[in-house]
């Protein structure tokens, strides 16, 4: 299974969230690494892009549906845009009995128009999922031994901002591999039990086999002690006088 997940600021409380590939139980964990730093932060409206998910089932609505509730919390809420028939049908039957259900838009436009997001403001949306590296530590201590007379400039309001998202995205990228690994070591543990449960299975038929050939070799017994008693009994009414 394959999932990638894009993520682009809009503004200071919007943000866009571009899905492509599977959404399912394997990957919703990547999904979910990239959410939940979302709901503690200032961020109050997700739209998320989902022309290019090809597939999705319960568990990655579940985390999205979860997503929503903790933004309607804060006032906001998560959108969908571009779903296909599949996923529209699919949220309708979760959200049928929500007092806030996921709204569901045709067009990204539409959703960022919902969203409060002004369309005709030529200003480019920032993109968090590439930051700068600005002012590196590494490469201002090489430079400054190649030019004594160079000094670093002083971070700029962007750097910070580019090194605050750079956190956010090392953080959702490490709990992403926890994440992974953790699930890993539920497969293993699920192999080796279904791999003990496949010993017992095979002990019991065994003795149930055993059990059935014992059975079946009693009741041969049986019938042959009684045809011997029965054979007895003829010789004995023979042998008494007439």
């Amino acid at each position: 299974m394959f999932l990638s997940v894009r993520l682009t600021t809009v503004s200071a409380t919007v943000v866009v969230l571009h899905l492509t590939g599977e959404l399912d139980s394997t990957t919703a964990p990547v999904l979910a690494a990239t959410l939940e730093p979302l709901t503690e932060s200032p961020v109050e409206q997700v739209i998320v892009a989902a022309g290019d998910l090809w597939f999705c089932d319960l568990t990655g609505i579940d985390e999205l549906a979860a997503t929503h509730r903790a933004l309607h919390a804060k006032g906001g809420g998560l959108a969908i845009a571009e779903a296909g028939s599949s996923l529209r049908r699919l949220i309708e039957l979760v959200s049928e009995h929500s007092r806030a259900p996921i709204r569901v838009y045709t067009t990204l436009s539409e959703a960022l128009t919902g969203a409060g997001v002004n369309l005709d403001d030529p200003s480019p949306p920032a993109r968090r999922h590439l930051p700068r590296l600005r002012g590196a530590p590494h490469a201002s201590l090489a430079l400054a031994g190649r030019h004594p007379r160079w000094r670093p400039a002083a971070p700029s309001a962007t750097a910070v901002e580019s090194g605050t998202d750079l956190t956010l995205v090392c953080s959702a990228i490490a709990r992403a591999h926890a994440l992974r690994e953790q699930a890993a070591t539920q497969v293993e543990a699920l192999k080796q039990r279904t791999h003990r449960y496949n010993q017992v299975r095979t002990t019991m038929l065994e003795t149930r086999a055993r059990c059935q050939a014992a059975v079946t070799a009693m009741r041969a017994n049986r019938a042959r002690a009684a045809l011997t008693l029965s054979a007895n009994g003829h010789e004995g009414d023979n042998l008494l006088p007439s």
